[in-house]
Formats: structure tokens, sequence, C-alpha cells
């Protein structure tokens, strides 16, 4: 079993975006402190939300929140890859656009990306990706460990201390390495070395 309580993105069609679970744990007792407020952004068209979510790791993930722990619980260094159950994930998670100006819903982006620019006087917000999973450093840094760039680690990815990411480095959600090593290659989903 894990715990914890984040803040989910959820759009005004109820689809949650991501998670962010910054006290994940290991059993049932997650912490409720967060330090940051429930908050509706009219410009993206989402609220923010507290969410306690309760996962049974033997199980596959019940719905997003629970597949946003998991993602977590391996970033954080609390599961290895394949230690835990992510069957159906990529059915679980939306397709969302990444900004500067936090996750966006597929639909009516160009209206949100028209309202953003407006906001910030003509520059537009900047588009890092539009995928399932997002940048693992958006949402956990590990301690002693060099990731040239943001772009290139999923949240999932496990990664000890001593851990070094090259420009040519990828690694996926699920996947990782148990000691210390230089990634210059990709590191697919499932993959532990």
């Amino acid at each position: 079993m894990a715990s914890g309580v984040g803040l989910a993105t959820i759009t005004h069609d109820n689809d949650v975006l991501d998670v962010w679970f910054p006290h994940p744990v290991l059993g049932p007792h997650a912490s409720e402190r967060l330090g940051i407020d429930e908050a509706e952004d009219p410009l993206r068209r989402v609220t923010t939300r507290r969410v306690a979510t309760f996962a049974d790791l033997d199980a596959p993930p019940a719905d997003v929140p629970d597949a946003y722990l998991r993602l977590h619980l391996l970033s954080h260094r609390m599961v290895k890859p394949n230690e835990v159950k992510l069957d159906g994930i990529e059915d679980l998670l939306t397709t969302v656009i990444w900004t500067d100006a936090g996750p966006c819903s597929t639909r009516e982006f160009e209206l949100v990306r028209r309202r953003l620019r407006s906001r910030n006087r003509g520059v537009a917000p900047r588009v890092y990706a539009v995928c399932k999973v997002p940048r693992m450093l958006d949402y956990v840094v590990p301690s002693g460990v060099q990731i040239t760039q943001a772009d290139s680690v999923r949240l999932g990815a496990y990664l000890p201390e001593g851990t070094v990411v090259l420009p040519t480095g990828d690694v996926e959600y699920n996947a990782g390495c148990r000691a210390a090593q230089v990634i210059d290659s990709r590191v697919p989903t499932g993959t532990f070395l």
C-alpha cells in the first residue's frame, strides 16, 4: 500500500491532467501538509484541488491520481522499476499540453493560448511537450543526480545518487538504473540497468 495527499489539476470537464504528490509514503499514513491552496485558473480553464490517494501496489492503478502516485514513488526512489503494477497506465493518463503556465487540456488549447498570450502582453506560453507522462524535474528533483536536459527524463524514472543523464540520454517512466552511472542513450519503460 502507498498513499499521498496531492494537488490535482482538473479541467472543467473533470479530466485530471496531473497530480503532484510532494510527500508520498509507503503505507496508509500520508502527510496532510501541502503548503499550496486550491485555486481556479480561468485562463487555462482548470482548477487545482487537494486529493488523498491510497494505492494497492499489487493491483493495477485504479485512476489518474493512483497512477501519478506510483510515478512519484518511483522518482522518489521509494520503489524500484517493475516492483509495482503499472498495467494500463497509458490508458488511464490523459494526453496533456505541458506548458510553462502549467498543464493544459488539448481541448480548445488555441483559446487558452490566446488568453495566456493576452495576459503576458503578447508573449505566448512555452509548450514543452504534448504527451501523457510529464518531465520528472517538474515534480521531483532527486538528490545527487545531474540531468543536463529536463525533457529527457520522465516522471517515474528511478535514478540513484551519483547518476548523470547526458544530453543524449533519455529515461522513460518505470525505468532507471540500480547504481550510479552515466546515461548516454535511451532507457525504455520497464528497463532496470
